[in-house]
């Protein structure tokens, strides 16, 4: 019997990648193109210049890439400015409509902008000479929405910040910033994939390793990360990660002890939160994970009572590949006896626990192996973009049921009731064409281990839709 995973897509609207999900990248590799890469920057005490790759809407990469968070426009400049000051920006590029500066902080300051949180104010910026006084006290950055033009400013004006840029500015350099621009009230370190703000005397006296060691891991953490949604910098269509990066920023005050929010992560001044980033043990930095892991959650396994829980798929993988061990390993006491009260009626929405909760993600993914949310991250990405995903706890229950048992090609109904999820009757009609996942999946064990009989170690994923996929005789 001949077994087929749907991709339901059309070729020429780009909407698959045009490469493997199998072979994802190494976690040392430097990603190719990546933002740093394409910038050229010239940072004096004077002014500094920047060369601004198109890196497009952020919000329509979110949607893109089927996330629940956009991720940040800004391209910090290493300068920060008081109310009032003037800026003199120079565009030395062609016009380009979508070229903006911004000025501002993410969240609240006391000492900035009456405590009051401003955000990023914007100014378009046309070629030639550009002169901008602030209305807000902050960082200054540079924006590019543009799809398809690279420009180039120089900024002068405004206070010279500390600015580190890995690959570009070196240790040497760094600590030297730190003492003559020490002065600034804010210090940036940018990566390839993240950048922080932070005041500069928490960073004067609580960074005690090299900014670049700083700044490649959280760049790992955003990279493993991709790896776990299956997005990645070389793709083409939907699985392709656009190169915004990850705003790291640090308020004085907000909500919890941080959060994730669409532009920016907050990690807070008052709860130890911004500190913990930089002298933090990288063990114990869930957190980090956690709130990353929110800007990616698949909006369509996220219904009422997940948003806690799914969050954490990335930030289990996190954990584990960067060597430490799975933090549910010491739930399975708990998990095994929520398996045991479905038995007599307990349903997957009633229980509480959301560790309890996560066990039936990652389940999946020890059983079919660390390529299985990938490939399901992709076929929400491919029904997200043909407008067939579901709204509603229950349609999206049942979607999740059909779309796992595609990736693995087993019907996993059973898996899913002893879950406590209900297998519709129109669910289980489309799940007749798979066999029956022979998995015990009662027993849970978190050692990682593969069981290697759930998919064929030859089964690649295919990006052209229009032939079958995951084909597979059995």
């Amino acid at each position: 019997m001949k077994l087929t995973f749907l991709l339901h897509a059309v070729l020429s609207v780009g909407l698959v990648s045009s490469v493997t999900l199998s072979a994802l990248p190494t976690h040392a590799q430097t990603p190719q193109n990546s933002p740093t890469s394409l910038e050229i920057s010239t940072d004096t005490h004077e002014s500094f210049s920047l060369t601004i790759p198109p890196l497009g809407s952020t919000s329509n990469a979110q949607q893109r890439e089927n996330r629940l968070m956009s991720h940040s426009e800004l391209n910090p400049t290493g300068r920060f400015v008081k109310t009032g000051t003037q800026l003199t920006i120079e565009v030395t590029s062609e016009p380009n409509t979508e070229l903006f500066l911004g000025i501002g902080m993410k969240g609240v300051y006391t000492d900035l902008n009456t405590g009051k949180d401003t955000g990023i104010t914007t100014h378009p910026l046309n070629p030639g000479k550009n002169l901008v006084t602030s209305s807000v006290d902050g960082m200054v950055y540079l924006i590019n929405r543009s799809d398809s033009l690279t420009s180039k400013a120089t900024i002068t004006g405004g206070t010279p910040a500390p600015f580190f840029r890995l690959h570009e500015t070196s240790e040497n350099d760094w600590q030297t910033m730190l003492n003559t621009r020490g002065n600034s009230l804010f210090t940036e370190i940018q990566g390839d994939r993240t950048f922080l703000t932070i005041r500069t005397d928490l960073v004067k006296k609580h960074l005690k390793k090299p900014a670049a060691e700083l700044v490649s891991y959280f760049d790992t953490v955003v990279k493993l990360t991709n790896e776990v949604y299956g997005l990645q910098d070389n793709a083409t269509g939907v699985a392709h990660k656009q190169k915004h990066r990850i705003h790291l920023a640090t308020p004085d005050t907000g909500g919890g002890y941080a959060h994730a929010t669409n532009g920016h992560l907050g990690f807070m001044t008052s709860t130890g939160a911004a500190t913990d980033l930089l002298r933090g043990n990288i063990a114990d930095q869930w957190g980090l994970w956690h709130e990353i892991g929110h800007t990616y959650q698949t909006p369509q396994y996220r219904w009422d009572g997940l948003g806690e829980v799914t969050v954490n798929i990335s930030s289990l993988y996190v954990q584990e590949k960067l060597g430490y061990p799975n933090r549910l390993s010491s739930r399975k006491a708990d998990i095994k006896n929520f398996l045991s009260q479905v038995q007599n009626g307990r349903t997957y929405d009633e229980e509480n626990d959301l560790f309890v909760k996560l066990g039936l993600f990652e389940q999946l993914r020890i059983a079919y192996g660390d390529n299985f949310f990938p490939r399901l991250s992709q076929e929400y990405r491919v029904h997200n973009a043909l407008h067939q995903s579901e709204s509603n706890t229950s349609t999206q229950q049942q979607q999740l049921i059909l779309n796992a048992s595609r990736v693995a090609q087993r019907d996993l109904s059973t898996y899913f009731k002893n879950w406590g999820l209900t297998v519709s009757a129109e669910t289980a009609q489309k799940l007749a064409e798979f066999p029956l996942s022979q998995f015990p999946f009662g027993t849970i064990s978190f050692q990682i281990k593969r069981l290697l009989t759930a998919l064929s170690p030859n089964i690649h994923f295919h990006e052209d839709p229009s032939t079958p996929h995951h084909t597979l005789s059995s």
